[in-house]
């Protein structure tokens, strides 16, 4: 037991220290930030959703090696937005799930923060993002798969872009991971600031 809650605290360790680096290296949370959220969590929570959502910022930059969720979207008024579920804070600011839902329910309430969930058509394009793969099959009985164009024996017919449950009758065909990812998807919170802050 002991050895378990060492191995932990060296674990919360070490993502204090690659999140100090972080900070060190070109992402400051303006104190301007912790003042308006009234909390430090939540300040530094805003001030990283304001930071990935910079056009000049290149998001491997940003976050990695220290994050394995750099993502984000442009909508179509040319707002950038950073997708994020619950559960992926701790790999990036050492906060539970717990924790970010309430910071990200504060910044909401006061307004400093948009959050939505992704249209269909957004999730699509997150979706297609990923490479193809190919199959070799002699036989000939491999299907493309509509939105990564994956060769794969089983295409699911998927209710796009209204949902079978919404009462959508177009169906078109993808592959299992596909239609994995898509639902997987509905689950995350597109994030975006609400305000501007001089530094």
């Amino acid at each position: 037991m002991g050895n378990e809650k060492m191995d932990l605290n060296e674990l919360h360790i070490a993502k204090l220290t690659q999140l100090n680096a972080m900070l060190d290296d070109g992402f400051p949370v303006p104190r301007a930030y912790i003042e308006m959220a009234g909390e430090v969590k939540s300040g530094v929570i805003l001030g990283y959703i304001e930071h990935l959502c910079q056009p000049e910022t290149p998001i491997n930059a940003v976050v990695q090696p220290l994050s394995p969720h750099p993502f984000r979207i442009i909508d179509e008024d040319g707002n950038y937005w950073t997708y994020r579920r619950d559960d992926w804070w701790w790999d990036e600011l050492c906060l539970t799930a717990r924790q970010a839902k309430r910071c990200l329910k504060i910044l909401s309430e006061k307004d400093l923060i948009k959050i939505r969930k992704m249209s269909a058509s957004e999730i699509m394009n997150v979706v297609m993002r990923k490479g193809p793969q190919h199959l070799t099959d002699p036989f000939s009985k491999v299907k493309t798969c509509n939105w990564c164009h994956c060769e794969t024996y089983v295409l699911h017919e998927h209710h796009y872009p209204i949902l079978a449950r919404d009462n959508g009758a177009k169906t078109i065909g993808i592959c299992a991971n596909c239609h994995s990812e898509y639902h997987f998807l509905k689950t995350v919170k597109l994030l975006r600031i609400n305000i501007e802050v001089k530094r």
